[in-house]
């Protein structure tokens, strides 16, 4: 009986550490035009994106999951405007729009940035 417990604890908690490592994942998106590179770290579990390798702290912002896509809005700051980004889960496409709100309307002050966008692991390289 002892042995089918330990048996039983060892799997759970092999199963809840890869649970918890697959909620993290990191997003690498191009733009079409400018060839710029946007790295996301997206946690699920958290509803969290960060944006990572643009200042020397990542910046932290809200996940929306949908069925499709994953929304990303980064609010505001004394060095950069309000973001929001979407990007489709099936195709790879990103819309990435800079400016003032609504996003999801056009509005000729904001800026927009098509890309694509590939799924990586969530490794530091340094």
């Amino acid at each position: 009986m002892k042995k089918i417990l330990v048996t039983l604890f060892t799997m759970l908690l092999c199963t809840t550490s890869s649970v918890f490592a697959d909620d993290e994942i990191l997003l690498i998106c191009t733009s079409t035009k400018y060839a710029a590179k946007y790295y996301f770290v997206i946690n699920k579990s958290k509803s969290v994106a960060k944006v990572m390798d643009v200042f020397p702290n990542p910046i932290l912002g809200k996940l929306t999951e949908t069925e499709n896509s994953y929304v990303l809005l980064f609010p505001k700051s004394k060095k950069r405007y309000e973001t929001h980004v979407v990007i489709y889960r099936y195709s790879g496409k990103m819309e990435y729009q800079v400016g003032t709100p609504p996003f999801t309307e056009y509005n000729e002050k904001n800026r927009l940035i098509l890309g694509k966008c590939s799924l990586n692991k969530n490794v530091k390289k340094f």
